[in-house]
């Protein structure tokens, strides 16, 4: 199994560029430091600071790299925090190369409501993923990204 890790400082500032011209794009304008703030958060830092520092002091290669997901490759992970398992069905790439647009087909339905008097199922979604890390950009109102996607052996 492949392990995920945390992109290295110019991927984390790639992204950041691309989360504000995502916001942008909806008419939100953020500052290039907002934007590389809540990409330090998404990744489990305090701020920017911090993230910048730990990565400066990880050598280069401690960290294992995952591969592109592909059209056939076994999934597993999170979607809106419902564990799941299925097969990419589709796989671009996105403005950013440090991004990649999947489109996931769940094995099961998936109900992704948090509510008891409600169901939302789900079978097929489709998310932007960060291909070193198989999280995506986007989050939940928990803080957790919206999709969480790791390789299976």
């Amino acid at each position: 199994m492949i392990k995920n890790r945390t992109p290295d400082i110019t991927e984390l500032k790639e992204l950041a560029k691309a989360l504000r011209a995502d916001f942008a794009a909806r008419g939100i304008l953020i500052s290039h430091s907002q934007a590389l703030e809540k990409i330090a958060r998404h990744f489990g830092y305090r701020d920017w600071n911090t993230c910048s520092a730990a990565l400066r002091n990880t050598p280069q290669g401690s960290q294992d790299d995952t591969r592109q997901f592909a059209v056939g490759d076994r999934v597993a992970g999170t979607y809106l925090g419902c564990p799941f398992t299925g097969t990419v069905r589709s796989a671009s790439s996105e403005t950013s190369p440090a991004l990649q647009r999947v489109r996931v087909h769940f094995d099961d339905t998936v109900n992704v409501s948090r509510f008891d008097r409600f169901d939302v199922f789900r079978r097929n979604v489709s998310a932007s993923i960060i291909i070193r890390t198989g999280r995506s950009p986007a989050s939940i109102s928990t803080g957790e990204p919206q999709m969480v996607l790791r390789h299976l052996s």
